[in-house]
């Protein structure tokens, strides 16, 4: 699966996590350290009880190793979950959409 499969960061970081060796055993701990935050925050960000800093998600698609574009997805997604006001959920799926299409155009390339 493609992270463009998917409309939460947070369900892309349980499938990420479930296709690690030993189903992520000791993954999130990385992660925690890769990004520099504590463990149990990563722990929260896991059971959807916090969500990332735009720096944080910024870092840990360096860690996952996304693509500049994969990378652009993962952080509009972080932002939408963040998102308090209607109209920039709106304007945030709006550049959903439109890295979708991109994202498209080269894979069918």
């Amino acid at each position: 699966m493609s992270i463009f499969e998917f409309t939460n960061y947070q369900d892309f970081l349980d499938y990420w996590l479930s296709q690690r060796p030993k189903a992520g055993r000791g993954q999130m701990l990385k992660l925690a350290q890769a990004i520099g935050i504590n463990p149990a925050t990563v722990t929260l960000i896991f059971s959807r009880k916090r969500d990332f800093t735009p720096e944080q998600a910024a870092d840990a698609a360096e860690f996952l190793g996304l693509t500049e574009i994969e990378t652009d997805y993962f952080l509009n997604l972080v932002m939408l979950a963040r998102a308090g006001k209607p109209n920039l959920r709106k304007k945030l799926e709006t550049h959903r959409q439109e890295i979708l299409k991109r994202a498209q155009n080269l894979q069918s390339r």
